[in-house]
């Protein structure tokens, strides 16, 4: 509640008379409340990049109402898919009664305080243009020579994941180890290309890389350095990523905390450089 305090000052404080201010994320879901009580007429928004739970989980967050009555003061409030939607609409109605209704054009809105809240489901799609643009650059077909020499006639798994626990990087590994334990016959068959990334944006937590290669070091001992490949960049640009994915025949991803899965969004993209 402090951090959105703190954020919702500061906005506050940096905001002219007729500014749209859009809120990203759960952690963030005070601030329409923390804002509102200092400029009611403020016009706000806020997208859930994450998963929204049911309702029943919902009930059982501490302060839930509290957050929920925040969430309402926006007059925007955006999903990445109708089941997140849903699940903020079903406990609007169990927990305060609010039903939602159809408007012109199918806009879904929910009638609170005497005003009427716009509920929104945008999701990320493939813009083919924008991949055209990228596999025509000479920094792709670059990755893709790199990449056809790492994989040679092999079947690819790869993967893209930050040094973080909730990457269920390890976990990967460890069923990755288990499954070649499994099926001796394959290990001379297939290969893992495994990216970590770590840029500035995205700090690496050296515990849990440690342990990353310590069950990579532990894969290549007992089986081959043949059986997986682990890269650690600082960068890894979208023509690298889009190589590695038109070479690639499955995606491996474990991810714990995803609402907007860019990677699984992205793996799709390699039928089309295809």
């Amino acid at each position: 509640m402090d951090i959105n305090k703190k954020f919702g000052d500061m906005i506050y404080n940096k905001m002219q008379e007729n500014d749209l201010i859009m809120i990203h994320d759960v952690h963030l879901m005070l601030i329409p409340s923390t804002l509102l009580t200092k400029n009611t007429n403020a016009r706000v928004g806020i997208y859930f990049h994450m998963a929204l739970p049911s309702s029943d989980v919902i009930k059982s967050f501490p302060y839930h109402q509290e957050i929920l009555k925040s969430i309402l003061l926006c007059d925007v409030i955006g999903f990445h898919t109708f089941q997140f939607a849903r699940n903020f609409l079903t406990a609007c109605k169990r927990l305060f009664g609010i039903f939602y209704e159809i408007k012109f054009r199918g806009f879904i809105t929910l009638n609170y305080l005497g005003r009427y809240i716009i509920i929104r489901i945008i999701h990320a799609g493939i813009d083919i243009d924008y991949i055209k643009s990228i596999i025509i650059k000479k920094e792709f077909s670059n990755a893709v020579e790199l990449y056809k020499k790492l994989i040679q006639n092999k079947f690819c798994l790869v993967s893209i994941d930050l040094s973080q626990e909730t990457s269920g990087l390890y976990f990967k590994l460890e069923g990755y180890k288990r499954f070649l334990e499994k099926f001796p016959e394959v290990r001379n068959k297939i290969v893992l290309l495994q990216i970590i990334k770590c840029d500035e944006c995205d700090p690496v937590n050296l515990e849990f890389y440690n342990k990353i290669e310590e069950i990579t070091k532990d894969i290549t001992t007992k089986y081959s350095d043949e059986v997986i490949k682990l890269f650690k960049v600082e960068k890894f640009s979208v023509p690298e990523r889009f190589a590695l994915f038109s070479l690639a025949n499955s995606l491996f991803y474990l991810q714990f905390r995803e609402g907007n899965c860019t990677v699984r969004i992205f793996s799709l993209l390699f039928v089309v450089c295809k």
